[in-house]
């Protein structure tokens, strides 16, 4: 079965379509059909709650991205967040640690020059105000165009609960470096407070960010590489105070705060990319089978010993050693990205039972059917189908939903 690559844009197509207001139908178009990236006004956020308590009333000076609250943001003091120490390096990402939202805006209303570096991340904002009584209306509303999210509709029924709600607060100069959101999914992104600064990179133009020719792995800084090898494969565009930005799936991008910036962020996806997430959640576990493919040689190794099977030998029964190499598999996968075969299989099957939003905001049925069907066609030839019981459980449940043939 073919891996499906978001649809690619050619230079000249990359201009970014700018709305004041949008229409379902119009998301329908660039998202599903273009997988282009675009801009909304402040029309979509000027309701919302955290607007009215996080910018402070302009002086003499109009422009809002200058007057930031940080004592409005003392209510959540006590919140445990991410760090980036964006001076400090590690991997493919700045140094992180978790400290209490309180200790950071110390820092910064100190005007330490170290905390000038701080980038609270991926701060959980939404989920620990439910955890608490409260309501993600407290401080926003997801717009109609976003709310057939199937990520966060079935991490909320976790057990904890998890989801891909996050609030970012960084000073000026403080930016994520180049990646692509988990899998490729899509996801959105509301200045409330500040300016920053996009790189977006279509899917076909991502070979010349690599570090190496056949590498996974891209280039921190696109910055790093000079203007003149990327500007023409590139769109680069500065996102105001108030406005929302729609990143398609699997679309690199490096984002740097021109400002004091807030903002509220999420991935999601819908049934439009499940191919697309299902493919690179394979191609995640292929990488996690190679790298730890001594570990599979000596469990089947030692079986063979043990039962006084020739080493090496293979049939069509399934052994506790398979079953024990590909639970290790999914571990690591889930410890890689929050996801494995499982999680991925159990959210479609609970999307499908509970859409997460009314048919008016979401696909027909009859659409949603055949994006899976293939996918549950495909991985009923997958060895994790016919060894992990609970797994193929859980595709048969979703299979008679979408129709999918027997694999008998």
């Amino acid at each position: 079965m073919a891996t499906p690559n978001p649809p690619s844009s050619a230079p000249s197509d990359l201009d970014i379509e700018r709305f004041e207001t949008i229409t379902y139908q119009q998301f329908q178009r660039n998202a599903a059909n273009l997988n282009r990236p675009f801009i909304v006004g402040p029309a979509l956020t000027e309701a919302w709650p955290c607007i009215r308590k996080w910018r402070q009333i302009p002086g003499n000076d109009s422009q809002i991205h200058e007057h930031l609250n940080l004592t409005a943001l003392r209510e959540y003091a006590h919140h445990t967040v991410q760090v980036a120490d964006c001076s400090t390096r590690r991997y493919n990402e700045f140094d992180r640690t978790e400290r209490r939202l309180g200790e950071v805006l110390d820092l910064w209303e100190r005007e330490n020059e170290n905390s000038r570096k701080l980038y609270v991340k991926d701060w959980h904002q939404a989920l620990l105000l439910e955890k608490n009584g409260g309501k993600q209306d407290y401080i926003y509303t997801t717009s109609d165009i976003f709310k057939d999210d199937w990520m966060t509709h079935h991490a909320l029924t976790l057990d904890p609960p998890d989801d891909y709600r996050f609030t970012y607060v960084g000073p000026k100069g403080t930016f994520t470096p180049l990646h692509r959101d988990v899998y490729g999914s899509y996801s959105w992104s509301s200045n409330i407070i500040g300016r920053k600064h996009w790189w977006l990179v279509p899917p076909g133009h991502t070979d010349i960010f690599r570090i190496r020719k056949g590498s996974e792995d891209m280039v921190f800084d696109i910055r790093d590489l000079g203007e003149d090898v990327w500007k023409e494969k590139v769109k680069v565009v500065v996102q105001e105070a108030g406005e929302t930005i729609f990143v398609p799936s699997g679309w690199y991008h490096q984002v740097e705060n021109l400002d004091f910036c807030i903002s509220i962020n999420q991935n999601f996806a819908s049934s439009h990319i499940m191919p697309t997430i299902y493919h690179n959640l394979l191609q995640s576990q292929a990488r996690v089978e190679e790298a730890i493919d001594d570990v599979k040689i000596m469990l089947r190794d030692h079986a063979a010993k043990q039962s006084g099977i020739e080493s090496g030998a293979v049939n069509d029964d399934v052994r506790e050693w398979e079953v024990e190499w590909l639970e290790q598999v999914q571990s690591l996968l889930e410890m890689d990205a929050g996801w494995g075969l499982r999680g991925f299989w159990a959210m479609v099957a609970y999307n499908l039972q509970n859409p997460p939003v009314d048919a008016s905001l979401r696909p027909s049925d009859d659409y949603v059917h055949a994006k899976l069907r293939p996918l549950v066609e495909d991985f009923r030839h997958r060895r994790e189908y016919a060894v992990l019981e609970d797994l193929r459980r859980l595709v048969d449940d979703v299979a008679l939903i979408v129709g999918a043939h027997s694999s008998t």
